[in-house]
């Protein structure tokens, strides 16, 4: 088991109020265990913590200002999205038997009612969907793992799972799904923090408000917290099903479309050309936002290259996706020379994430290169068509043979995967107890 960490006294750092975490987490190793508590004895964020298998380690963060990356630091990590003052953290290793078990899971809390940070292992899941034609455990996939708070209580939340499919004897293999598209059922698998255990719930999936059946190809890229009542499953490309835990012994589906007119093929909904890399959900001043980067994976049939934001207005039963904001990346060049930034021509920004306390800053990415060029982190105010931050990013993830790779690739590398927004910094900011 992991020793409690040693703190000394120290004058307290002040952060951003939000940063953008990266997904996967960094890997440290020591040579014995008083040597790991010794690297985060000063670390207000850092916390000991157990696996399953006996492995034991300590779990920190380094965090940067909102225009480079933070990180999360220890073992085996993956970061999941992402509640106000609580992270869900998936945690594999080699001693593991993932073919007849999913990976840890661990709630790291944070804020002032639970000074200092703390972490708890969830029990294992061994839950399988129930005659679904995807035929798997629950747990399995990261991108379908969300977590909610709820009420503000960082000791009240929901972790859940949700899988949507068909039934595995519905269909024989040869039927054609496009003329005759199949009934489609949704089981949820939930862990709720006030009753210590996992449940499972199976119910037939949502209808889309005013668009028909629920789409059979329906993927989850994503999973975002709202309102501390809803967990929404994003499709980037179909639509967004969102899980009412008003009831947590109840919990209600509802679905909504993405907004715009385009015509998705089946090829592009089967082989999802990484749909996270120029669209994003996200929640901004109570408010579900959806934003859309015009580029070239999308088969346009149009030259024009824009980057738009809908805003989803809720009232009652009635849901509807509001534009707010338009703009021309041939207009946004132009007002913004790429010159003036010391950037080599006009990128595409990818990685599009909305500002979570301004509704008109936009987060994007810059590269060079798609694999190896330089790669810039920049902040755009869609109102005024202006750059607030650009910055040139230097990677800072840990690579088992750095002799092997080219330092300056290295440097410049920047996967294709989506941010975090986390508020960890807020509640460092606070004096603790208050």
């Amino acid at each position: 088991m992991a020793d409690a960490i040693p703190r000394s006294p120290t004058k307290p750092e002040l952060f951003a109020d939000c940063v953008f975490l990266f997904r996967s987490g960094r890997v440290h190793y020591y040579d014995d265990a008083d040597a790991a508590a010794a690297a985060v004895a000063d670390d207000t964020t850092a916390v000991a913590v157990d696996t399953s298998t006996n492995e034991s380690g300590y779990i920190s963060f380094t965090l940067r200002p909102p225009w480079k990356v933070s990180y999360l630091d220890l073992h085996w990590p993956y970061g999941i999205p992402e509640s106000p003052n609580l992270v869900l953290l998936r945690i594999a290793s080699a001693r593991m038997n993932h073919r007849f078990g999913a990976p840890d899971l661990f709630v790291y809390t944070f804020g002032p009612s639970s000074p200092p940070p703390s972490v708890r292992r969830l029990p294992a899941c061994t839950e399988m969907t129930q005659d679904l034609a995807c035929g798997r455990m629950f747990l399995k996939v990261d991108t379908n793992l969300g977590i909610l708070c709820r009420g503000g209580d960082p000791n009240n939340y929901v972790v859940a799972d949700l899988v949507v499919s068909w039934k595995e004897r519905s269909f024989p293999d040869e039927h054609d799904f496009t003329t005759n598209p199949p009934e489609m059922f949704a089981a949820l698998c939930t862990f709720s923090s006030k009753k210590g255990h996992w449940t499972t719930k199976e119910m037939l999936a949502p209808q889309p408000h005013g668009q028909g059946q629920f789409p059979y190809l329906w993927y989850c890229d994503r999973v975002v917290p709202f309102a501390g009542r809803f967990l929404c499953w994003v499709d980037f490309y179909s639509g967004i099903v969102f899980c009412d835990f008003s009831d947590e012994d109840s919990p209600v589906l509802h679905c909504t479309p993405v907004p715009g007119n385009q015509k998705i093929s089946d090829k592009r909904l089967i082989e999802r050309y990484c749909p996270e890399s120029f669209r994003n959900v996200s929640v901004s001043q109570g408010m579900i936002r959806f934003v859309n980067i015009d580029n070239d994976w999308q088969d346009l049939q149009t030259s024009d290259r824009a980057i738009t934001v809908w805003n989803l207005m809720m009232t009652g039963n009635c849901w509807s996706w509001e534009i707010q904001h338009k703009i021309n990346l041939d207009d946004l060049w132009a007002d913004c020379g790429h010159k003036d930034l010391d950037l080599p021509a006009p990128l595409m920004p990818e990685l599009p994430v909305l500002s979570k306390n301004d509704l008109d800053v936009l987060c994007c990415v810059l590269r060079e290169d798609r694999f190896s060029g330089r790669t810039w982190i920049i902040h755009v105010d869609l109102k005024q068509l202006s750059f607030v931050i650009c910055v040139l990013h230097n990677n800072e993830q840990i690579v088992c043979q750095r002799d092997a790779i080219d330092n300056k690739e290295h440097n410049n590398f920047l996967p294709l995967v989506p941010w975090l927004r986390c508020d960890i910094p807020r509640y460092l900011n606070q004096p603790q107890g208050n």
